[in-house]
């Protein structure tokens, strides 16, 4: 039987992505992080990014904290905050290929898991980033693939395509199998 398109992205996020992290890619992949970290701290000031911080139900001993509150919310709800921060000023993480921003969504997933206990026991620092480019590889490729027909017809490959690469992302940090 002939590999599905699901099977052969999930064996892909579980097996191959870490493989393909040269150096290089490594390197790439941190600075995107960065930038995107850059960007979600800015973000976060934006009128915009408060009244829908304003708008979460707090949780007492919730997963995910606000950089700019200290307030905790659920998993979800973190992850929102921080996609949605850090998409206010990406102006320069832009990927033709996909037409659409790829590092906002898979890390703000990748945060909000983290903080939310998601991550593999013992996942360390180059875990998160090989999970970060794996993600964003998905989101990316999944975006060619699609050509940019997705965009004419009105879809924003960040958010559509970035549920994917997002929850690639969270697989492969959550050390899931196929």
């Amino acid at each position: 039987m002939a590999e599905t398109l699901s099977q052969r992205i999930a064996r892909f996020v579980v097996r191959e992505a870490g493989e393909l992290m040269t150096p290089p890619a490594r390197h790439q992949a941190m600075r995107a992080i960065l930038d995107t970290l850059a960007v979600t701290v800015a973000g976060g000031a934006d009128g915009a990014v408060r009244r829908a911080e304003a708008s979460l139900d707090e949780m007492p001993a919730g997963a995910c904290r606000s950089p700019w509150t200290g307030k905790r919310y659920a998993m979800p709800d973190g992850a929102l905050l921080y996609g949605m921060a850090s998409h206010m000023y990406d102006y320069d993480d832009v990927s033709m290929l996909a037409v659409c921003h790829p590092s906002a969504p898979v890390l703000s997933a990748l945060l909000a898991a983290q903080a939310g206990g998601l991550a593999a026991q013992g996942a360390g620092g180059a875990e998160f980033v090989t999970a970060f480019a794996a993600g964003t590889e998905v989101l990316i490729r999944l975006g060619q693939a699609m050509g940019f027909r997705h965009y004419e017809l009105g879809f924003h490959a960040t958010s559509t395509l970035g549920a994917v690469g997002a929850a690639a992302a969270v697989a492969r940090l959550a050390r899931l199998d196929e």
